[in-house]
Order: C-alpha cells, then sequence, then structure tokens
C-alpha cells in the first residue's frame, strides 16, 4: 500500500488494445436517467461484418480516433485474447457510444452457433436488433436461422 501522498503510477495505453485509438470523451458523461439510454443487438451470420459495423459507428461518432482491424486484433468489441487469436467474436460485447444525449449501447453479438447463448444474452438485453447481412454472401442458412 502506498504511502500517504505518493503518487502510484498511472496505467495508460496497452500496446495492442483499443485504448490506443480512443477519441477524448469531450467531458460527456454516461446519462442517469433511464430513458436516455438505448440498446441495440447487432445480429449476423460469422463474417457479416458487426465488429466492423460498430467500429464504423463509433468512428463516425467521434467515440474513436481511427478504426481498428480484426487481423491485427485492434477492434474495440473484440478484446478478449482468445477473439483476438481466433478473429471472430467468442464473447458478447458491449459498446457504449454517445449520439447526442443519447447513450447506445451497442450489443456486438458473436456469428458463430457455438456462441448461441451470449446472442440469447443480448437479444435480451436489447430494445432493438439490428440484422447484418453481409452483401457480398447469399442468405445462407445460418442467416435463416438467426432471422
Amino acid at each position: 500500500m502506498p504511502s500517504k501522498g505518493a503518487k502510484t503510477p498511472s496505467r495508460g495505453p496497452v500496446r495492442g488494445t483499443s485504448d490506443l485509438r480512443r477519441a477524448d470523451a469531450n467531458g460527456v458523461a454516461p446519462p442517469e436517467q433511464p430513458d436516455k439510454v438505448r440498446n441495440v443487438a447487432l445480429v449476423g451470420h460469422s463474417g457479416s461484418g458487426k465488429t466492423m459495423l460498430t467500429e464504423a459507428l463509433l468512428a463516425a461518432t467521434g467515440a474513436i480516433t481511427r478504426k481498428g482491424s480484426i487481423a491485427e486484433g485492434t477492434t474495440v468489441s473484440d478484446s478478449d485474447p482468445s477473439a483476438i487469436a481466433q478473429q471472430r467474436s467468442v464473447a458478447l460485447a458491449v459498446v457504449p457510444v454517445m449520439v447526442g444525449d443519447i447513450k447506445v449501447n451497442l450489443l456486438d453479438t458473436p456469428g458463430y452457433t457455438d456462441f448461441i447463448g451470449e446472442l440469447r444474452a443480448g437479444l435480451r438485453a436489447a430494445d432493438a436488433v439490428l440484422f447484418v447481412v453481409s452483401a457480398t454472401d447469399d442468405v445462407d442458412a445460418a442467416t435463416t436461422a438467426l432471422w
């Protein structure tokens, strides 16, 4: 335990994490009124672009300074070491973003059926669902089953 008045070293951004890309919070505190919070689940099959859509929305609102990369392991919602190693979401990620005075919690769900429990947890918490379908792939059985 540090002595009184001693300064403890602050933990800055860690290389390989999304903290390096975060923009200033501009003094915006999370809203305290529940009516100012929205939970939006991003649902779709694996590889449809849910995580990259999350990155694009964060960059568009100024929450991050640049979009991350799945291949480099620098996305905000996939910070778990196993998600980075597998280059896919393995757990539900909650990514808050301020839109005006509304706090929107983006719920980035995994797309593989192995993680259906994480998807269901996200759906239970969601006020709305954004269904993401890949523009380059056909609508496959996994997409139909999720729908």
